[in-house]
């Protein structure tokens, strides 16, 4: 699957997700593609074009794959593309294009139909296999069905790529997490989000308001990683107390023009998240570290998210969220130090 044209996703999908994107071009052009990525997050409908696109990608036979990408994001009309994306793009492809779903009353994914696929992928192709398991939680991938796939996750065969999906890494099996490269594939915020109408019932002055808590975010987070050792800064900015209070009153804001108490804490966690994203794929786009450092803010904002659904006071769970990442900030900062500007 080794690679040297960048032009794999459509704008849309990399303006939605510049971290994903890049992490798969760099790996694509260096012939460092991983056996299987777990792409962490709630962006559902970005993992699925991820994968998509990807597969359209290697296994496009267009004239113009090379300098303008795959048929699925060069061509506007289906009936242009080839017949490999034309499959892919329904999700019809018989060989590169494997969806691995939970089946029956409990959604449990068949240990069977895992076997039955494994036995599939034993076969000769010659077309770069794509596996999405969009649902690998423990629940629905359970033990038995991720045990009969661990094999092929380690040892693939020729030309196969896995991709898991999930909100969380706690979420999965540990056995599948080891195994895996974890992509954060967040919601996307871009500059502009709060006005766009993704938060009814605000006035103009909090949308200002959030805008500019997004712009200070990104600043405090550029200052971090630019300058993890400055004291001052860390004193002034970085100190968990400081954060949370400064979440608590985002969400305060939100609340205050008829947001609930869940929606503005969910808001205000992925703005932050967002805030942290833009600014580390500035500084690195294929820095190991980098994606797991995401990931596992992602997995913090996603715990702290299910906290406050199960009850626990608001600001008690963004204080323990602001505590735990000052630490994982810090933990994480000497990873960043060659990744500056």
């Amino acid at each position: 699957m080794n690679s040297t044209a960048f032009t794999i996703f459509s704008p849309t999908l990399q303006s939605a997700q510049p971290l994903a994107c890049r992490l798969f071009e760099a790996a694509l052009s260096r012939g460092k593609v991983a056996n299987a990525y777990l792409l962490v997050g709630r962006a559902a409908a970005d993992k699925l074009s991820l994968a998509r696109q990807l597969a359209a990608y290697v296994n496009c036979q267009g004239t113009s794959r090379h300098k303008g990408g795959s048929c699925l994001v060069n061509e506007a009309d289906m009936k242009l593309f080839c017949l490999n994306c034309q499959w892919i793009a329904k999700g019809e492809h018989p060989q590169a294009w494997w969806m691995v779903t939970g089946e029956g009353k409990s959604q449990k994914i068949p240990v069977e139909k895992v076997r039955g696929l494994t036995e599939e992928l034993s076969k000769t192709s010659t077309f770069v296999r794509i596996i999405v398991v969009p649902q690998s939680d423990q629940i629905t991938f359970h033990r038995p069905a991720a045990n009969a796939l661990l094999k092929s996750i380690e040892e693939p065969p020729a030309n196969c790529l896995f991709f898991f999906f999930a909100d969380s890494t706690d979420d999965v099996l540990s056995t599948i997490v080891s195994r895996c490269q974890i992509v954060p594939v967040n919601q996307s915020m871009q500059l502009g989000y709060w006005s766009a109408g993704a938060v009814e019932c605000v006035d103009e002055e909090v949308v200002k308001r959030l805008e500019l808590a997004r712009a200070e975010l990104v600043l405090n987070s550029r200052k971090f990683f630019g300058a993890p050792n400055a004291q001052p800064y860390l004193r002034a900015i970085t100190d968990g107390l400081e954060m949370s209070k400064q979440l608590q009153e985002l969400c305060k804001a939100l609340q205050e023009h008829d947001v609930e108490e869940y929606d503005a804490a969910e808001r205000v966690l992925d703005l932050f998240v967002a805030s942290e994203i833009e600014v580390l794929q500035e500084r690195s786009h294929d820095n190991a570290a980098c994606a797991r450092y995401i990931s596992r803010v992602c997995d913090l904002a996603e715990k702290t998210k299910r906290q406050i659904s199960s009850y626990v006071k608001q600001g008690n769970a963004i204080e323990s969220f602001s505590l735990a990442l000052n630490e994982l900030r810090h933990a994480h900062s000497g990873e960043f130090s060659c990744a500056k500007r």
